[in-house]
This record gives C-alpha cells, structure tokens and sequence, in this order.
C-alpha cells in the first residue's frame, strides 16, 4: 500500500469509509444518527467485539441504503446523458495536505500538521494530534466555497458548528489557500486558514511525508531540521517548513530527510539517485572530512572552526581540487561563503569506493549517518556555507558533466537566494 497509512481506526475512521463507500446520496445525518442509536442499544455479539458489531450494524445499514438508492435512480439514469463534472465537487481537494506547526487548543500541538480532506469530510491529523481532531462534513459551492459542519464525534468543535471558507488552489494543484468567511469553532478557523501543499503519494528517501514532483512556486521542506544538535538529533520530531524555497517549472524533490533536502530537475528526478548528473542539495550539521591515507570514514579530527569563511577556505586549500575565488554572500540575512571546485588534474589518489579512479573526500554529514560528499572525475561543484546562528548550513550545485555546471548553476542559484530559514 503506498501512501501514509490512516491514523487510527476509529469509529469515526470507519463511518467516513462507510459513508465514501455508499455515496453522496445518503442523508446529511444518517450515519451520526444510526451510530448514535447503535451506542445505545444492548449488544448480543456472541463472541464478536463491540466495536466490530457496531461496524457490521453501520455497514449492513448502508448497505442497505445504497441499493435502495441504486434502484430508484436507475430508471432516470437509463433516460439521462452523463453529467458534466460538478466544479463544485471539491475533488481538487481531496487528498492528504501538510501545513505549518500548529497548536490546537485543548487538544495538542504538531510540528508536521496533516490536513486529511475525503470526499465528504475533513479531519485534521499529525504527529501530536490524535482521533477526529475538528472533523467535519464538507460540502461545496462553485466556484471556491467550503462548507463545513462539526461532526458528533469532532474534537475542538463543538457538535454541529458551522463554517463558510473561501479556498484556491494553484494552478498545479499542489498548493491550497484556505480563508475563513465566518466559523462558529474558532479553534477550527486558527488550524485550517493559511497555506498547505499536497503531499506525495509516495517518499523516495523513505519517510512517511514528503513532497515530490513541484510546479513553478514557493514550498517548504517537510522533514528537514537544520538548528538541532548532534546530540538532539535522534530525538528530533519531525517540523514542516524549516527552509522554504522558490523553484521555477520542472523540478522536484527526491530527497527531504531530517537532515538533507535534494532538489533535482525532473529529468534528473525519475533517474537512479546514483545516476543523477544534476543536483541542488542542502545539508545540515557539515563536518571536513579525514584526510587521512584510505580515506577513512569519519570526520577530521580535530575538526575546522564552524564557519563559513573557516569551510571555504580549508577546501579552497585541498591539494585535490582546483577551487575557484571564495565570494561572499547572503541569504535571508545569514551571511556565508561560496567557491566552485573541481578535481585537480594532478589528482590520482582513489578511495575504496571510487572503482580505481581519482577522488576526494572532503565534508561529512551528520557522524556518517547521512553520508559524504567530494569531487569525482569530471565533476564541478559549488559549495555554499552559510551561518545559521552558529551552525553551518551547507549548499551544493553539482554537476558530474563540465560543460553543463554553468547553466544549471545558472538556474540553481536563485533558487538558493530564495531559501528562507525558520
């Protein structure tokens, strides 16, 4: 099964799929009312739990339902022609959206919100939040209504209250804006206003939630921490949009892990990780790499000051590479270093994993667990270091063809000017 898994199997998990199942047809309140009059009639399951005689009641009853309303619309349908999609069906909507941190009151706080929207209800789910958190009924109205109701079994709302949203999608339909016009749960209005981005089907780096391929606009990293510690980081929950970045058409993300985020052009994305030309990566918590005879995987010791200015200028003096100018830059008001380097051609030192041919290692991420990264044969790099309050955030714009590097730092570089850090 691909795709995060439901939350929990509740009850109220198990009436929405019920209620999907039997269609749009059935009464606004009938499922809430058949629940309701289940609850509270005696039981005899014979060997059978509650809760599963409680799903066999709600399903055997729609069930029901719906081959009544089968039978009494098949003679229209039999006279009509196929409706045109109804614009005002929300299916744009439809699907799993991550937001920004969020806390809400009297319930809990998730630093990876997950906003759930089926086909006639909503409910908000994510690390920290668990049951029918603010769970709605939905419905819409051309061209840019929600309507959404409380549900009996909606936690931070009131049973019933009402609300009218205003919401857009882009025109990739990867990102969605929700406004309030009036909510009756204020708690509800301060959780769903704002901005979410659709979340992929599936995640390339093996993390539950991530993004993939995106359209010309402005997202955010979905697991990446760039600020927590070595010491931290195996403890680190997981928090939307520690980097937000612009991209223009034709990239996408194949990689977003606590510690790395991978941009890729999407020619480079259905590519083999390994055989991928291009590449825009960003890394937290760098550390030099040994420089020791068989390039032993660890980090130097003892290690270079965490700076910018400290990381360009100790690879700018690698007798493995030719390193172009250090420059100076700054991005969202951090201040850093930049420099482009590539192997020496005087350079024949291999490393065990290099096939035989020339090599340097030269940074080192996160005590190994995420891996390295140097210059091969052929290859061009720009490095970028940055300080983010004392860390040093690393940026890479690789290359494995020369005569390419130019252009895709062309095109990388402003994306890289666009990043903005929280």
């Amino acid at each position: 099964m691909t795709g995060p898994m439901p939350f929990e199997l509740t009850d109220a998990l198990i009436e929405r799929m019920l209620v999907q199942r039997a269609g749009t047809g059935l009464p606004f309140d009938l499922v809430s009312g058949i629940a309701a009059r289940v609850d509270v009639t005696p039981q005899r399951t014979r060997g059978v739990s509650a809760s599963r005689a409680r799903f066999l009641v709600l399903a055997a009853t729609l069930a029901f339902v719906a081959l009544g309303l089968v039978a009494a619309l098949i003679g229209g349908l039999l006279n009509q022609k196929p409706a045109p999609t109804d614009p005002s069906s929300g299916a744009s909507l439809v699907g799993l959206w991550l937001g920004d941190p969020i806390d809400v009151v009297g319930v809990g706080t998730s630093h990876q919100p997950v906003l759930n929207v089926f086909d006639s209800d909503l409910v908000l789910g994510g690390a920290g939040l668990a049951g029918a958190v603010l769970h709605s009924v939905t419905a819409f109205e051309a061209p840019d209504t929600l309507l959404l109701r409380a549900t009996d079994d909606a936690i931070g709302c009131a049973p019933g209250a009402a609300a009218t949203y205003r919401y857009t999608t882009s025109a990739g339909g990867l990102i969605l804006t929700i406004s309030a016009v009036q909510d009756a749960c204020p708690d509800r209005a301060a959780a769903l206003a704002g901005t979410w981005y659709r979340a992929a089907a599936t995640c390339e780096s093996g993390t539950a939630l991530c993004l993939r391929e995106l359209e010309a606009g402005t997202f955010k990293s979905v697991n990446l921490d760039l600020r927590t510690t070595h010491a931290e980081i195996g403890t680190y929950d997981p928090t939307f949009g520690a980097l937000t970045y612009t991209v223009p058409d034709g990239w996408a993300v194949s990689r977003d892990s606590r510690t790395q985020l991978w941009l890729n052009p999407i020619a480079e994305h259905v590519k083999n990780p390994e055989a991928r030309e291009r590449s825009l990566s960003v890394f937290a918590r760098v550390a030099a790499y040994s420089q020791a005879d068989g390039c032993p995987y660890e980090a130097l010791d003892p290690p270079i000051d965490a700076t910018p200015d400290a990381f360009a200028t100790w690879i700018a003096g690698r007798p493995s590479l030719d390193a172009g100018p250090i420059h100076a830059i700054t991005i969202d008001g951090h201040p850093g270093r930049w420099l482009d380097v590539r192997l020496s051609a005087s350079w024949t030192s291999a490393c065990p994993w290099s096939d035989g041919t020339p090599y340097a290692p030269l940074l080192f991420f996160e005590d190994g667990e995420e891996g390295s990264d140097g210059v091969g044969l052929g290859e061009t790099e720009r490095y970028v270091f940055l300080d983010l309050d004392g860390s040093v955030v690393f940026i890479s714009i690789s290359a494995s063809a020369p005569a390419s590097f130019e252009d895709f730092a062309a095109q990388a570089m402003p994306i890289v000017e666009s990043f903005e850090f929280r």
